[in-house]
């Protein structure tokens, strides 16, 4: 794939070479760090934590705090963050309402001039975050979720570098770095962050698998500029 527009430094990592069967480091942070924790409510933190590492992995990157030593070092930067945004971990995860206060309140917490808000406009999603992506700004991304018989299995494709599909998701929050052309079918695509690993979603499929749930209006971006 042909890189068009991407963040000016590195992406959060994580060392969670003990997790991965060749060693190295993470693309992001990962809700899964919190499987098999012996505290309370880690099993929501694992399964439903998605938003608040969205949220998390982007303060990181404005704060220049990209890399994190190991895993242990992510969790507490994580809980910080779900006190900070008032988030107590629950089947259903976090909001976008939620998301976009809990910003706001990191924002000033840590004295960063930037302002954000929650996106509507489908027409302007791609040029938002392109702008956002040129002003070396990570871009939170929901994708919505999919409801009634077929919900467990109505994905949203998700591809890697040579646009072959590796997995899908569903009412899931990821973070933008990149965007891509694939030089052999001109198809656009954001390069995310989600689980820890890096993943392809294409642009036209994540439009369509938006206007086909009744709650794709709130599949859309956070929108996060400089003062």
């Amino acid at each position: 794939m042909k890189k068009l527009y991407s963040l000016k430094r590195n992406y959060i990592s994580v060392d969670d070479s003990a997790n991965r069967p060749y060693g190295g480091t993470s693309f992001g942070g990962s809700q899964l760090y919190f499987n098999g924790g012996t505290k309370f409510l880690d099993k929501y933190r694992a399964s439903s934590g998605c938003g608040i590492v969205a949220l998390n992995d982007v303060i990181s990157y404005l704060r220049d705090r990209r890399e994190y030593p190991n895993i242990n070092s992510y969790l507490k930067s994580f809980n910080r963050t779900a006190f900070l945004t008032f988030w107590i971990p629950v089947k259903c995860g976090l909001s976008f309402i939620q998301q976009t206060i809990g910003l706001a309140i990191q924002l000033r917490f840590y004295r960063l001039p930037f302002i954000n808000y929650w996106c509507y406009s489908k027409r302007k999603l791609f040029g938002r975050v392109r702008e956002m992506l040129e002003n070396d700004t990570p871009v939170i991304l929901t994708i919505p979720k999919a409801h009634g018989k077929k919900g467990k299995t109505d994905l949203l494709p998700m591809y890697n570098e040579k646009a072959v599909r590796t997995n899908g998701t569903n009412g899931h929050f990821v973070v933008i770095t990149g965007i891509y052309q694939d030089e052999n079918t001109s198809k656009l695509y954001f390069e995310v962050s989600s689980w820890g690993f890096r993943y392809y979603i294409e642009y036209s499929e994540y439009l369509k698998f938006s206007k086909t749930h009744f709650n794709g209006i709130f599949g859309n971006i956070m929108y996060i500029k400089r003062l």
